[in-house]
């Protein structure tokens, strides 16, 4: 909420969406929020198409995520990540190509946002990001186990 409060984004809105694990957490969260930001909690599968299908890009900042799907889900619509530089998010966001990798600071996490305003840029991100998400799909990994399997067999 601090980064896009401080960035220069006129004009476009910050929505937080997700589970309502912590509801105390989340009280904290609509106190921070001022204009153009928006809490959804509880989102049912439809409504996270929708939120999906409408976003100029994807925030994802997990604190100690084992595997987050949301990098994979915005390059299935072909939306570019802004992610924290850490654990898995590094094998699912590709820096400058897919989106940006970002330390957890308010201040640069803010400079990419305002980036992403550049429509050609978050829309060249998001297809090399649908590109990206096809490393992860079914057919993918079958495809890289047979190999695997062939290869051990030999």
């Amino acid at each position: 909420i601090k980064a896009f409060q401080d960035a220069d984004l006129d004009g476009f809105e910050l929505v937080l969406a997700g589970a309502n694990a912590d509801p105390e957490y989340v009280d904290e969260l609509r106190e921070m929020a001022g204009e153009n930001v928006r809490i959804e909690t509880d989102v049912p599968d439809e409504r996270w198409g929708s939120l999906q299908k409408d976003a100029r890009a994807m925030v994802f900042l997990p604190e100690n995520e084992d595997f987050g799907l949301v990098p994979i889900e915005a390059g299935a619509r072909s939306k570019p990540v802004i992610g924290v530089d850490e654990g898995t998010v590094r094998e699912t966001v590709i820096d400058g190509e897919t989106g940006f990798l970002v330390a957890p600071e308010a201040e640069e996490i803010a400079r990419k946002m305002e980036r992403l305003t550049d429509i050609e840029l978050a829309e060249e991100m998001g297809k090399n990001n649908r590109a990206n998400a096809e490393n992860y799909s079914w057919e993918s990994f079958m495809q890289r186990l047979d190999s695997k399997i062939e290869e051990m067999s030999e």
